[in-house]
Formats: C-alpha cells, structure tokens, sequence
C-alpha cells in the first residue's frame, strides 16, 4: 500500500474529521512524539482560527513571509482540487511524491504504535513533518473546526495565536456561542508570545483562555481588521514595520473566470458572515445575474435568504456524494422560487440558456472544488 492509498483510505473510513469524538489530543500528541516532534523546529507557529477571516489570513501572511525570504510551511484546509493543496511550502502545493513519501513514514509509525490517524490529522503531520525536513522557519497553520482539540492546537513551541471572531457557524456542535468561543479560543496557550482577535461579544472568555497571557483586541473599520493583524504579526516576526502588504487572489474567494462571454464567479461562503461580506458584492454586479447554489447540513441555509430577492435566478445543486449535503427538495422548501438540478454540470447548463452575464456559484467550498476543476 502507498502513502496516498493509505490516505485514501482514511478518507473512506472517516471522511470529515470531526466524525471522531476526540476529547483530548494524547492520540496525536504521541504520533507526533514518535515523528520526533516535527512542530518544535519551526521559529514561529501561528494558529489562525475564528469563523471566517482565516483564508485571508493564512494566505496574506504566506504572502507577506515569502516576500520577505522567510520560508513558510502553510496548513489550510479543505481542498478544493486536490489534496495537495492543503501542504503549501513557499507557496507551492506539495508534490504527489513527497506526499507519498512522508504519508508511508507516518503509516509505519501509526502501525507501530497502533494509533491511526484521521484523514484531517493526517496531512496535518505531513505537513509539520514537511516543513521540517525543508527548514522553514514558520507554520502557518488554519484551525480545521474549533481550536481547543483540532489537531493544529497540538504544536509545541512559541507561537501566534489568532482568532478572527466567534459567529453562528457549526452551533450544531458547539451548541452555544458561549461555547464556540470557549473552544475556539483555547488556542491561546502558554506557549503564546502574541494573541490576536477582533472578537466583540466574548472579549471576557477570550481573556480567561489567554492567561496569564493578554489579549490584543483589534479596533477600527471591520474592513481592515484582517490587514491590522497582519501587520502586528509580520512586525513581531520580521521586528520591523518596513513592508508592504499585497493583495492576494485566494481560490474560491470572489475569484473570477471569463469563459465564452460569461464571468463566473465563485465564492466558498458557507456562513452568515462571510455571506454578509459578499452580498454587498453582489448587490454592486451589473447585468443578468444567476446564482447557482449548493450547501452542507452543518450550515444553516437560511442565512442564506435574501439569495432570492438579489439575483435574476437560483439553481440549487445536491452534493449527494458528500453524504451530508442538503437536499434540492430541502433547499427548495427555504427558496421556493428556485430551479433544481441534477449536478452541478445539469445547474450550469440550466444557467447558461438564460443569457447572463454572471454566474455566481456559492454556498459550499466543495461545490467551489466542482467549479474550478470544470472551469480552470
């Protein structure tokens, strides 16, 4: 067996990995123990969690990093194309090989020790266990759901800590959002040189998780939130204030493609937030707009809407092969206006007939997946 069939493998048997109910991180404390404690070579972790905000961050601050010649091992996830890319060295996906080659290094130590990873933990090791063979110098790590047992959470050594705010996303498992900020925020640990957020509502929890450490809370225009911590963080590691900060393209972020006189348009937003945030993009698009549009159970589609009353029509996608996506009949009982589809390929065709000028596709970062391998 290979690496990437193991993996495979993983995937089948646990396809999300918030599927096993880990109450504490011993299981993968001890794969990383027995890998020679990969996350304590690094200068610098920074662990970014929060309800929305965190691609931004991860992908600006590696951005930022590489710019600066400071080599930077990036862990987001999920996927959209491959799974490669959740393993980013400089900037650059992993390769098929060195993703086979460490993921057969860590199979032989899940074997011995009799601990098998989940498919999320998993390439969470590859990609310590990658920056470390190359010496980067900082990891920059996304919270995969919540904080306080996401595998990330387990690095050891001096770190950044950073969560973007507590919002009403995945209340089906943090139950409150008292309790979304409990867990989310005990990502500041004792090993935090730096803790960062632009939290207003559970300051007082943040604060509790953070010592004996403090917490510096952003303030100002909610626009430049994300650009403030960035700049705090490239100060406290580069210890100047003399670089600049670029605009990045992140995929499936309002990234656009013209193909045969139509812009597409596609945007992973999943939750109320990041729905708020593109909806006054949306409201600024000119010309026959379609809307096609998919979603997992664990997000609430009726923050979703007002998608009705903004775009010209709305096709509903399933995301069946998921196994938890929400249903076209269940959808269309919230948008009773909408058309279904079969498929996302069924969706584009429905929408293309229509004559628009802009496609947006939104909802689920899978259905994003879908959309760039069809349209790039």
């Amino acid at each position: 067996m290979t690496g990437i069939s193991w993996l495979q493998k993983l995937y089948s048997e646990q396809q999300f990995f918030h599927e096993k109910k880990i109450s504490s991180l011993d299981e993968f404390n001890t794969l990383l123990d027995h890998l020679g404690r990969p996350d304590a070579s690094y200068d610098y972790r920074v662990v970014i969690g929060g309800t929305a905000g965190k691609g931004t961050l991860c992908y600006g601050l590696e951005d930022l990093l590489s710019r600066s010649d400071v080599s930077t091992l990036m862990l987001t996830s999920p996927h959209l194309m491959q799974v490669n890319e959740r393993v980013r060295l400089n900037g650059t996906d992993i390769t098929d090989l060195k993703l086979d080659e460490i993921l057969l290094q860590i199979k032989k130590v899940s074997d011995s020790i009799e601990i098998v990873p989940t498919y999320y933990e998993a390439m969470i090791l590859v990609g310590m266990v990658y920056g470390s063979q190359e010496q980067a110098k900082v990891l920059i790590a996304e919270v995969g759901l919540g904080g306080e047992f996401d595998a990330v959470n387990a690095v050891q050594g001096q770190r950044i800590s950073v969560v973007t705010f507590i919002g009403e996303d995945h209340l089906d498992i943090f139950k409150t959002l008292r309790g979304a900020a409990d867990t989310k925020s005990k990502i500041f640990t004792p090993e935090s040189v730096l803790n960062l957020s632009y939290e207003k509502e559970f300051q007082g929890v943040f604060r509790k998780n953070a010592s004996p450490h403090s917490v510096e809370f952003i303030k100002g225009v909610p626009t430049k939130y994300n650009q403030k911590i960035l700049k705090r963080i490239g100060r406290h590691i580069l210890g100047s204030i003399s670089f600049t900060l670029q605009k990045v393209q992140i995929p499936a972020r309002w990234e656009k493609f013209d193909i045969d006189g139509i812009q597409y348009i596609i945007d992973g937003a999943h939750s109320k937030p990041r729905f708020e945030f593109i909806k006054k993009k949306v409201e600024k698009l000119t010309g026959k707009t379609v809307c096609i549009f998919g979603m997992t159970k664990n997000h609430d589609v009726r923050s979703f809407s007002v998608i009705e009353s903004i775009f010209d029509q709305v096709i509903m996608v399933p995301l069946e092969d998921l196994g938890r996506s929400h249903s076209v009949k269940s959808l269309a009982g919230v948008f009773p206006k909408s058309l279904e589809s079969q498929d996302l390929v069924h969706a584009l065709d429905i929408a293309k007939k229509m004559n628009p000028d802009k496609i947006l596709i939104t909802g689920s970062l899978y259905l994003c997946g879908m959309a760039r391998r069809l349209l790039c």
